[in-house]
Parts: C-alpha cells; sequence; structure tokens
C-alpha cells in the first residue's frame, strides 16, 4: 500500500510508475490473476489508479486540488460537477445491518432512480407474475446526503427518502429504476444517441464507494481513505 510519508514524486517518476504499471496490467491480462508482479509492479498499478485515475471526496460540492493534470482538465468542469453530485443518492438497506447500503444511484426521472442490477438485486426479487417487489422483511431508502456516514440517520430529513417500490430491473443491460418522492433532485439527462468517439475523451464517476474485501485494504485505503 502507499505510505503517506513518502514524498510526492516528480512528473518523471510518475510517468516510469505508470509506464511499469501499464506493463504489469499487460501481464495481468496475459497470465491472469496468478501472475508474479514485483513491488515496483503493484505499485505501478497503484499509480494507475490513484493518479492516473484519481479518487476524490467531495466537501460542501467541491474538490480539492487534484494531482497533475487532472487540476487542468477537471477545473473547468468543478460547477457541473458540483451540480450533477446533488441528484446522486447512497441506497440504504436499513434491515442488512451487514450491509448497510448497496450501492449508488441517481435521479433519471422526477420520481426514478437508475441503478445497477446487482443493487437492487440486495433488497428485490422476481415474482412469478413477472413483477418485481421487496424481499420479505426489507426496505430501502435513497440517501442524497453528501457525506451521509458524517449524519445520523433521521429519516425525516428531506434529503433521505424511502424508495417506494422497484419499476423494473434488466439483468443483461445490469440496470435497473426504482420509484422515489416526485421532486426530489433535479434528474439527469441520459443520452439516447451514440456519443461518438470514445478514445481520448475524459470521464468522471461520483458515487460512494464500498469496502471491497476481495482486495488489498491497504490500496483501498490509499485510493478512497476509509
Amino acid at each position: 500500500g502507499a505510505d503517506d510519508s513518502l514524498p510526492e514524486p516528480t512528473p518523471a517518476e510518475r510517468k516510469r510508475l505508470l509506464e511499469v504499471g501499464a506493463s504489469a496490467l499487460d501481464t495481468l491480462r496475459a497470465e491472469g490473476p496468478g501472475a508474479v508482479l514485483s513491488a515496483e509492479a503493484r505499485l505501478g498499478i497503484e499509480a494507475i489508479v490513484s493518479v492516473a485515475r484519481p479518487a476524490m471526496v467531495l466537501q460542501d460540492g467541491a474538490f480539492a486540488d487534484p494531482p497533475a493534470p487532472w487540476a487542468d482538465i477537471l477545473g473547468p468542469f468543478r460547477q457541473s460537477i458540483r451540480t450533477t453530485a446533488m441528484s446522486v443518492g447512497r441506497i440504504g438497506v436499513p434491515g442488512l445491518p451487514q450491509l448497510p447500503y448497496a450501492g449508488t444511484g441517481f435521479m433519471v426521472a422526477e420520481d426514478a432512480v437508475m441503478t445497477n442490477c446487482h443493487v437492487a438485486m440486495v433488497f428485490s426479487q422476481d415474482g412469478a407474475d413477472g413483477e418485481w417487489s421487496f424481499q420479505p422483511g426489507l426496505e430501502a431508502n435513497l440517501d442524497l446526503v453528501e457525506d451521509p456516514d458524517a449524519q445520523p440517520a433521521d429519516a425525516a430529513s428531506p434529503r433521505i427518502v424511502p424508495i417506494e417500490g422497484v419499476i423494473g430491473i434488466h439483468p443483461a443491460l445490469d440496470l435497473a429504476l426504482l420509484r422515489v418522492t416526485d421532486g426530489l433532485a433535479t434528474p439527469l439527462p441520459i443520452m439516447s444517441r451514440d456519443p461518438g468517439r470514445r478514445e481520448g475523451r475524459n470521464v468522471y464517476v461520483l458515487g460512494y464507494p464500498a469496502p471491497d474485501y476481495r482486495n488489498d485494504a491497504a490500496i483501498l485505503r490509499s485510493v478512497c481513505g476509509d
């Protein structure tokens, strides 16, 4: 894992680490998960995540200056990122203490949230009539508070609302639509046409990362904090 006491690498060192990481990824693709990687190769893979694709915490809708070159790339989009974040929430499942939240969802209509199939399946079931419903004894909510863990769970909060039902789940496309209260947040537009060439385009992703115990805890902590 990363050592916070280490000095910030120079641009040349960062470039070399990214090249080492790219080579290590090629090795993993060729040899699979059982590939033997050197300590430097593992550090290079970590650099790809923490430098080439940094994870940044939002505070009051804003993020601190990211590592180069992302400050210049993301700078012009600070306000749009802040606006978009207002429509992205964490899907909680109060009835599952070992899994307090299932994933991330975002508003796509005044009363509809989109998420992944595997997120909705945590608390949903498919009936004999083809209709989806909640599993017995479970409920779910959408928390649009920026840092849900920093605030007490308050069902009366206008930013924490119950998910009222399952509109539908599409396992092949790995997406689900859930029903919530009207007018909760501004819906995010969904593209209806192919955006064209994707190579070389920069994207940002907003969400609520959860611990993944299949991977190295120290690396996850260096990327996403606690």
